[in-house]
């Protein structure tokens, strides 16, 4: 109820959005199609949720298990996975690989839990140029700004950082621990129906990115709209300082189409 009234100061419409949403939930069901979004930093994850939330049958939470604060697995997993309203049909939340980050003892039965539950879909979202996720996250960490949005009133613009510089030996390091896990937990979850997407393509065609997803939901097509934006537009060249070094570097390597002509 605090959120709604927060946000009623802000976006009325939201505001009643949410309400609605929240006084028609005891009158609805259970017979939804359950989803997740397994992730990490930067691939567009908050872009993707606010995407499949534009969808009048679709409930989407952000970071479900990001931090438990006390509670257990199956506690936070009834909250998400609660009673719906009708006009729901497909209810998910994100998680990246590495959640939750406040009770690692519980990451076990977190998984464990995931694993059960065959009926859970599992869109795995990944970004296919490393050192773009790479560069995002380092600024995002520097500006301390993790998502950016449209408005109808004027924004002020990021703060712009310096260029970053970026080791080989980190860099490289970096390659190998963002690809290690997509396919670990993609073992893992090999009993499930999983759709691959990349942020790349939600980019360059979000009309057709987001028709795969609610596809592959049992959903009907919708048009999808977002007030999120992209941070970092500019060259790779631009934001690092020392690319032309690490370019060379990389030639020949199995890393070398992450640096961009």
């Amino acid at each position: 109820m605090f959120q709604t009234l927060s946000k009623a100061v802000h976006d009325p419409s939201k505001a009643l959005s949410i309400l609605t949403y929240q006084l028609s939930k005891p009158f609805g069901h259970y017979e939804y199609q359950k989803f997740m979004v397994l992730t990490r930093s930067r691939t567009g994850s908050n872009l993707l949720i606010s995407l499949l939330n534009s969808h009048p049958l679709i409930h989407a939470e952000y970071e479900a298990f990001a931090k438990l604060r006390g509670e257990t697995v199956e506690q936070r997993f009834g909250a998400v996975y609660s009673k719906q309203p009708s006009t729901i049909k497909a209810v998910g939340f994100k998680l990246f690989y590495y959640h939750p980050l406040d009770d690692k003892h519980q990451f076990e039965a977190l998984w464990n839990r995931i694993i059960q539950d065959k009926a859970i879909r599992i869109i795995h979202l990944k970004r296919k140029n490393k050192l773009r996720m790479i560069v995002s996250r380092t600024i995002a960490e520097q500006q301390e700004i993790w998502s950016q949005k449209e408005t109808p009133s004027p924004q002020a613009p990021l703060v712009k950082s310096k260029p970053i510089m970026l080791s080989t030996v980190a860099l490289e390091k970096e390659f190998l621990a963002s690809t290690d896990p997509e396919i670990q937990f993609a073992n893992r979850l090999r009993g499930h129906p999983i759709l691959d997407i990349y942020y790349e393509d939600i980019v360059e065609n979000m009309d057709t990115a987001t028709g795969q997803i609610f596809d592959f939901l049992g959903l009907p097509p919708c048009q999808p709209q977002t007030s999120f934006r992209k941070q970092n537009i500019e060259p790779l060249s631009k934001l690092v300082s020392n690319y032309a070094s690490l370019k060379q570097y990389f030639a020949g390597s199995q890393w070398e189409s992450f640096f961009e002509s």
